[in-house]
């Protein structure tokens, strides 16, 4: 089963609810979103959102495209 953070978890392991939240773990999937959460979340998407748009229209489509390679490439 694999939680939201594409983190594989066992069904018998521990979870740290206070450090990692509880849509970290096993059951976070079916615990749906705090109204606050949900909310800070889709300002956050609107304003990355935003700033895309703003960074193509002054540098054009390719360094987005750019900026999405290289975090893949980081990230591995």
């Amino acid at each position: 089963m694999m939680a939201s953070g594409s983190v594989k978890k066992e069904i018998g392991e521990s979870h740290d609810v206070l450090r990692f939240g509880v849509n970290d773990s096993v059951r976070g999937e079916l615990a749906p979103l705090h109204p606050v959460q949900a909310t800070i979340q889709k300002e956050a998407k609107f304003w990355a959102d935003k700033r895309r748009f703003g960074a193509e229209a002054v540098y054009g489509s390719a360094f987005n495209i750019r900026k999405d390679l290289d975090a893949q490439i980081l990230s591995k």
